[in-house]
């Protein structure tokens, strides 16, 4: 799933009123408190010492939600993302309760108030549990997010951006749980969102959601343009937003160029990358760097690079509690030790992973292992665990609807060109052309319209 950086939607400070340098006085004064504590503490216990820490700073709700949803911004940064669950739902908690306090609850405008604060806070923490790799959850909490913004009457720009980023966290919550139609959907709702209100940093992050899922079926041509899409965005539109669209944009592209064998780029990439993650203090960043560092090395055979790397991207990964990545950790690690004829340590380090991908719901990812498991019981002579492993590969295979509905052909397996109709289902693109799909107007699996309208 790669990364989710960005900046709350509302982008609201800690102060109602005070000049730049007084909010940047604010700024600096809760990011040092929000260090001491989580060097300390986390979770709940973190959250009841910075409300300890900041009673009586604050005298309305409001202004304390805005508080935490500052807070929230460094903690996602940080990669403390148990503390941003926690925090995520002390603003859940006090948007419940605004209105009441501020003796206004009955009119119109304070009622709209209520439900965007109340949405943005489920988006908090639909963010957060997704970089927990609690897929349903962020599911959950993103429809819970567009339930409360369709709950009022007319939309507004701030409302529609929720919107756009709710779409864009339940279609990485999908894919994370490989429900491929589901995601693409969700991915291209919210790339349609960015494109109608002409939002150059959603479109950026969505262009970098299509990429992995573009990664994900091994389509490498749209794994690349996706990316390069959303940096040329950067470039052109970015020169004002916050760097983490940089760190999000840059990881997008190495992953694509290593996977279409540009090693050089893809290092390059990353150690710009790791320069800007450790200038913000991005532990995922980092974690992901170090990834793609050691999948490099390990593709240039180069075990002795690879392997300390690996070790220390499983590091950050689990200090930040990313399960997907230490997934991919165990698996990189797992090719490592096959290259080095360990096979051993390699089915040591394939069942860690798929015993991690099944406890997070990820299908593809675990049929990917369930594949590799099988041709190295081959190489290693037991007849019966391959055959047990290439069975678990094609149930999987069949259960996610990795086939396409033409020729009925398996894809995902190898790098091929695919075309997606606004259905949301899945074709060879060959497949499309030589049959005229587009000319009939109509899908082959669930006869929706063919016709595209173009977003990009």
């Amino acid at each position: 799933m790669g990364q989710n950086h960005t900046s709350n939607v509302l982008a609201l400070s800690c102060t109602h009123n005070g000049s730049p340098d007084e909010h940047a006085h604010a700024h600096k004064q809760l990011e040092r408190l929000l260090q001491q504590l989580v060097e300390r503490s986390s979770g709940t216990e973190a959250l009841n010492e910075f409300e300890k820490s900041t009673k009586g700073k604050y005298k309305t709700n409001i202004a304390k939600w805005e508080c935490l949803s500052m807070a929230i911004r460094f903690l996602s940064t940080w990669g403390k993302y148990r503390t941003m669950v926690a925090f995520a739902i002390g603003q859940i908690e006090l948007a419940n309760d605004v209105g009441q306090q501020e003796q206004v609850s009955t009119t119109a405008t304070s009622s709209w108030r209520r439900v965007i604060i109340q949405a943005d806070s489920y988006l908090n923490l639909a963010r957060g549990n997704l970089m927990l790799s609690n897929f349903s959850k962020s599911c959950d909490y993103a429809q819970k997010c567009l339930d409360l913004i369709g709950s009022i009457h007319g939309g507004s720009n701030e409302s529609i951006l929720i919107c756009g980023h709710a779409f864009l966290i339940r279609g990485k919550g999908y894919l994370g749980l490989s429900n491929l139609k589901l995601a693409l959907e969700s991915i291209e709702k919210s790339l349609s969102v960015a494109h109608s209100y002409d939002n150059k940093a959603l479109e950026c992050l969505a262009c970098c959601a299509m990429a992995a899922f573009y990664l994900e079926v091994k389509d490498y041509e749209k794994a690349t343009f996706f990316p390069t899409k959303a940096s040329e965005l950067l470039s052109e539109y970015g020169k004002e937003w916050n760097k983490s669209f940089s760190i999000t944009t840059q990881l997008s592209l190495a992953a694509a160029y290593r996977k279409v064998g540009k090693l050089e780029e893809a290092m390059r990439t990353c150690e710009d990358v790791m320069q800007l993650a450790l200038e913000e203090k991005d532990r995922l960043a980092q974690a992901y760097c170090m990834l793609n560092f050691a999948d490099v090395h390990r593709v240039r055979k180069d075990s002795e690079r690879s392997l300390p790397r690996y070790d220390a991207a499983l590091g950050l990964m689990i200090e930040t509690g990313h399960r997907y990545g230490q997934v991919l950790v165990a698996i990189g690690k797992a090719k490592a030790y096959i290259r080095g004829k360990e096979f051993q340590q390699a089915l040591q380090q394939y069942s860690a992973g798929l015993q991690l991908a099944e406890s997070i719901g990820c299908k593809v990812v675990s049929m990917r292992i369930h594949g590799e498991l099988a041709v190295l019981y081959q190489r290693m002579s037991d007849q019966e665990r391959a055959r047990s492993n290439t069975l678990s590969y094609h149930r999987l295979m069949e259960f996610i609807g990795l086939f396409c509905g033409v020729c009925s052909e398996a894809f995902g397996e190898k790098h091929e060109l695919l075309e997606a109709l606004p259905c949301s289902h899945l074709f060879h693109l060959k497949c499309v052309a030589e049959e005229g799909i587009l000319d009939t107007m109509s899908c082959p699996t669930c006869q929706k319209s063919a016709l595209k309208t173009a977003i990009l």
